[in-house]
């Protein structure tokens, strides 16, 4: 008789739970979670930027990394396309992250990249942020 499979939920459940004796953590559901370090709360963690071919760029968009955790939170942003430009701008409640499309001048297409928010002391590091940027057709009136 072959082994059963392992269902999609169980396995994720499998994975959480290690996730959580690797860090320490309980998981008892009657004990809130604490944290002990800090932790990368995002307010979005999707951009999208939307162009025509021949046209500008689209407006930038803002990204607020806050700490939900304990202690201090000091993180870094990389990226890796080079039509993704951002900037961190340091707050009192929230960071922001400033994201810029410059998709002046390319084909009609969708372009992707990832911005990875990363903390050496951040309990939940990395966090990810998809970027999207779709250039549509140019539009000919005749």
């Amino acid at each position: 008789m072959p082994a059963p499979l392992i269902s999609i939920r169980r396995l994720a459940a499998t994975a959480s739970a290690l996730m959580f004796i690797a860090l320490g953590l309980s998981c008892n559901k009657n004990t809130p979670f604490v944290p002990t370090g800090p932790v990368i709360s995002l307010s979005a963690t999707q951009l999208n930027f939307y162009g025509a071919a021949g046209g500008g760029n689209p407006a930038r968009q803002l990204v607020l990394v806050r700490n939900t955790g304990v202690d201090s939170l000091h993180f870094s942003v990389t990226h890796t396309q080079s039509w993704l430009d951002l900037g961190v701008v340091p707050g009192n409640s929230a960071d922001s992250i400033f994201a810029y499309a410059f998709i002046s001048g390319f084909p009609a297409g969708v372009y992707y990249d990832t911005i990875m928010v990363s903390s050496d002391k951040a309990m939940n590091s990395p966090q990810l942020i998809a970027v999207t940027a779709t250039v549509r057709p140019a539009v000919m009136i005749s």
